[in-house]
């Protein structure tokens, strides 16, 4: 299998990279995605829920946090991940009368990435991409790798087409090399009348310069340079200017949070 690193913490991440070692007994595999997926719930789903609820969220089942997560992000990776977790709990329970099959591992594995991708879109629908309160976060957003970004805006773009989402989907698309379909992208908002045409050109224009100048611009080329953006950009943002986005990819890129002070 050759998957991108799922947006994940550190935590979650080395259970995941240990259910991808194909020689490992499946149901020793179906048991590391059963306990990334506890990490997932416990340090990033736990940004979604209100303060006053998180000590009783936490209390939850695994089972009845992913079907609350129903309630803010796509039914139908939540679906996926269910099942994911139906696989992890085979293996726990069944150990090696599990019969599990590689191919439910690979689906499962698959589903994380989805799902880490998920998260991102449903954090934007819940607290916008961007407001005068969270001017940040279309920056920090911009430290990931451009094919990240790419997929998250595209989703993201079936919830909120307006002006600035295309131009970042675009430049993304631009930055990770699918130069055709940014330019595609542009002419399809265009003939949708997602904007006009004045609007069309100057993201034409804007597209022409930021291709030809690929070369020069400093680009994360994986998560490692990611983190070591981020960890620079946070010390630039006055304190009270930074917020739950910030946390969010700090748990990511960090594994935790504790050079992010956050007024509330």
């Amino acid at each position: 299998m050759n998957f991108e690193i799922p947006l994940i913490t550190p935590v979650s991440l080395k259970y995941y990279n240990k259910a991808q070692v194909e020689e490992k007994e499946t149901y020793y595999r179906a048991l590391d995605i059963r306990l990334c997926l506890e990490k997932i719930c416990t340090d990033l789903l736990i940004q979604f829920i209100p303060e006053t609820k998180k000590e009783k969220w936490l209390k939850l089942s695994l089972h009845n946090k992913l079907i609350d997560t129903k309630s803010f992000m796509d039914n139908n990776i939540i679906t996926k991940i269910i099942n994911t977790k139906l696989v992890g709990n085979n293996g726990v329970h069944n150990g090696e009368e599990s019969n599990i099959k590689s191919i439910d591992i690979e689906n499962s594995i698959l589903s994380i990435h989805e799902f880490s991708l998920e998260i991102f879109v449903a954090y934007f629908k819940k607290f916008g991409f961007f407001k005068p309160d969270s001017s940040w976060v279309p920056v920090i957003f911009s430290i990931l790798p451009p094919i990240y970004r790419v997929k998250i805006l595209k989703k993201y773009f079936d919830y909120d087409k307006s002006p600035l989402i295309i131009d970042k989907l675009s430049m993304a698309l631009i930055k990770n090399n699918m130069i055709t379909e940014s330019y595609d992208f542009i002419k399809y908002c265009l003939e949708n009348n997602y904007i006009d045409k004045y609007t069309y050109y100057n993201f034409i224009e804007k597209l022409n310069l930021l291709e030809h100048s690929l070369d020069k611009l400093a680009v994360s080329k994986s998560l490692t340079e990611s983190k070591e953006r981020f960890n620079m950009l946070i010390d630039s943002i006055p304190e009270n200017e930074r917020d739950s986005f910030s946390i969010l990819l700090s748990l990511i890129l960090n594994g935790e949070t504790n050079q992010i002070n956050i007024e509330f």
